[in-house]
Order: structure tokens, then sequence, then C-alpha cells
């Protein structure tokens, strides 16, 4: 390694420490009353130190929360890049997402609790990238649409509804005790089958490429009642735990 690439990488480790450390003091407290003062003491640094990796609070506030969402928008943009089918292209950009959020669920929380604590710019960055996350969603679907393979219902809703059900994490999951990838296959089925076409049997069916729903059978509609309610019955089971008993 050159003179140079070892200063680079410190360069890159000491700002990983201090985004780290700002991290700890937002969840602690909040985006608005944590000071650059405050985050430099966090580390035993000077502020003027801290000031020579951001510039101001907002540039650091951009590289957590907008540098994150950027991060997570490559990742995507890698899978949707893939000749690949798009049932198989849907579940990849589902389990990636569970992945994000677990894998740095802290940030996720704080980044959906300190949301309007954020600059203007900086929460404007970090919507435009999530709306980019969602369109990739929309689009796979649409394509699967085109091709038969997924029913013809509203994308942005379906949209909405698989995305919301990763998002809403931030209420329940337990890092340590839930299972991030048993969670994110059990959620990636339940949406992905649950908007495929199929028969009774499971296997596909055709209806006719529309924009509005078309018209179906009393069996089919009898199979799609039977067939959500035994995936909401495996989601029950799935997710069932011991009540937890409140100490005085």
């Amino acid at each position: 390694m050159t003179t140079e690439e070892s200063k680079s990488s410190r360069y890159a480790l000491m700002r990983q420490e201090i985004i780290r450390a700002a991290v700890k003091l937002f969840m602690r407290n909040s985006v608005s009353s944590v000071t650059l003062s405050q985050v430099a003491q966090e580390l035993d640094l000077t502020k003027a130190a801290i000031y020579h990796y951001f510039p101001s609070k907002e540039d650091l506030l951009r590289s957590i929360f907008a540098g994150w969402a950027a991060s997570c928008r490559k990742e995507l943009e890698v899978i949707v890049a893939l000749p690949i089918e798009p049932e198989e292209m849907l579940r990849q950009i589902l389990r990636t997402h569970a992945r994000q959020i677990t894998s740095e669920f802290g940030l996720f929380v704080l980044s959906v609790r300190v949301e309007a604590e954020l600059p203007e710019p900086v929460r404007l960055e970090v919507r435009h990238l999530q709306r980019d996350t969602d369109k990739f969603i929309r689009d796979v679907i649409a394509c699967g649409q085109r091709e038969g393979v997924f029913q013809p219902v509203d994308g942005r809703l379906a949209e909405l509804a698989g995305i919301g059900m990763f998002n809403w994490m931030w209420r329940w999951y337990r890092p340590g005790q839930d299972d991030p990838e048993a969670i994110a296959e059990l959620f990636t089925r339940i949406f992905v089958e649950g908007i495929r076409v199929r028969t009774d049997t499971g296997s596909h069916m055709d209806i006719p490429g529309s924009k509005t729903l078309p018209a179906v059978s009393a069996e089919y509609h009898a199979s799609e009642i039977r067939y959500h309610t035994e995936m909401l019955q495996r989601l029950i089971d799935a997710t069932q735990t011991e009540p937890v008993e409140e100490t005085a």
C-alpha cells in the first residue's frame, strides 16, 4: 500500500468512527440537540478535527442518512441489471431490502424516528433515494404483469404493501432474537406468491393482461381465499411468541 493509499484508508476509517459516534449520540438524544462539539467530545477529539472530516453538521447528516440510502440503492441497481425473470428479481430485491434493514437496524430505526429533524436538503435527498427503491419494485411488478407472471393489480398499491411489511420491522424486530433470514424468506414468499398468477393447484393461470382487474370465475376467487387464509395462518404460527411477563 502506498503512502497516499494509507492516508486515504485512515481518512475513511476516521470518518466511519465519527459517523458511529454521531449515530450513538443521535439515538440517545435527538438530531437537533446534538452538536459537532459533542461528537468531538465523544471521541476525545477537538472540534477542529471533526471539521477536517465533516465541514458542517449537515454534511455529517448527509453522509449518515443519504449515504446509507445511496448504498442501499446501489445494491438494488445490481439486481435490477441482472438478466433474470421478474419473479426471481422481485424475490432478490425484497430479500436484499430486508437484509439492508436488519444489518443496520439501529440506523434504520434512527432514520425513521428523526426524519422530520433532518435539514430539508438532506431529507429531500433521502426521500429521493427511497423513491428509487420503490420504483424498482413497481417496475419489476409491471414487467411481470406484461409477461403474465403477476396478476394485473395496481402496481403502486402492491409496492406499498410489499415494502410496508419490511419497513414496519422498526416497531417489532428484535436483533439477536428474531431470525432475519427467516423473516425475509417468509415475507418475500407471502408477497410474491400473493400477486403471482396461479391456479387452485398453485401453477400459473392465464389471466388477460389489462389495466383493470379481469372478471374471474368463482372457483378462482375461492382458491384465492383458501390460499391467503393458509398464508396468514403460516405467518401467525411463525411470529407467535410467548408473552413477556411484566415486572413490577
